[in-house]
């Protein structure tokens, strides 16, 4: 099999929205890769390699896990970043909320509930949601359903912290901005709809999910987390 091949698809992504790597095998690639049993593992190993460079960095810079009671990592997989939280911040209950078939396979881990369900159909209820690299894989309309089912699973001062590539407003030769776009190129190939984005494309899609506004909190590596807070006023 030519493994290149879809790289001669790029104009049909760009002018017609075709996804070349559907376009040159015909098939969906995240479908092709939980369907592999050999390969899957070895697939979601090496993208759960970045978790403890990423949430280290985070804690170490980071204080908006302070006076949190409980916290709900979004697409969670095997809790590595919720075991590093609460190891932190031992008073945290976590929940590791995931698809069925990944919750299933996780050990016991002191301090986390481990939940199988659908972010697309309701998300557990927490003091703050944590998402890792989750939104990049959705077009706008999805990210909007599970931002909706984020806010409604806050409580009012609750937030949520999402943690994705942010696409500079300005581009430059950074080796930063480099890296960003050579992944949005690469979920261009691979995606239909998932994308990185900017911050006023994040700020646009918080507001319309019912969040009063976007914060960007802390830098770790290429990476930005940005906080989304749920704040409801009532007028009298």
């Amino acid at each position: 099999m030519d493994h290149t091949l879809h790289r001669y698809y790029m104009k049909e992504a760009i002018l017609e929205g075709e996804v070349p790597l559907i376009k040159a095998y015909g098939k969906d690639p995240m479908e092709s890769i939980h369907n592999d049993k050999r390969f899957a593992p070895i697939f979601f190993d090496a993208m759960r390699e970045f978790n403890p460079l990423v949430i280290s960095k985070i804690l170490k810079e980071y204080k908006g896990f302070e006076g949190l009671k409980s916290i709900v990592d979004v697409g969670g997989g095997n809790g590595s970043i919720l075991k590093a939280i609460i190891s932190r911040y031992p008073s945290i209950e976590g929940t590791n909320f995931d698809l069925p078939p990944i919750i299933e396979k996780q050990p016991i881990y002191p301090g986390i509930q481990h939940v199988a369900g659908d972010m697309f159909t309701s998300i557990p209820a927490g003091d703050a949601i944590f998402m890792k690299w989750v939104l990049k894989n959705l077009n706008d309309e999805q990210c909007l359903n599970v931002l909706k089912n984020c806010y409604m699973a806050l409580p009012n001062g609750g937030k949520l912290m999402i943690v994705e590539l942010v696409i500079p407003d300005i581009p430059d030769s950074s080796i930063n901005s480099q890296s960003v776009f050579q992944f949005d190129v690469y979920l261009t190939n691979m995606n239909a709809g998932g994308k990185e984005r900017t911050v006023v494309e994040f700020q646009t899609l918080a507001k319309t999910a019912g969040f009063s506004g976007i914060q960007a909190m802390v830098r770790a590596y290429n990476m930005t987390l940005l906080e989304f807070h749920k704040i409801v006023t009532t007028d009298y």
